[in-house]
């Protein structure tokens, strides 16, 4: 029995509760890591 199997099945996109950029931001960074590289805030927005 699969306990998953529904969750696996099921493909409709989901409503984000939040803006992943805007999550980014509010992190701690190490050094070097402070902003978004290009390709991704693109897959972020995507």
């Amino acid at each position: 029995m699969n306990i998953f199997k529904k969750k696996l099945e099921d493909t409709t996109p989901k409503k984000l509760n939040f803006e992943p950029i805007e999550l980014f931001q509010t992190l701690f960074h190490k050094e070097g890591y402070a902003y978004l590289r290009g390709i991704q805030e693109e897959v972020l927005n995507s």
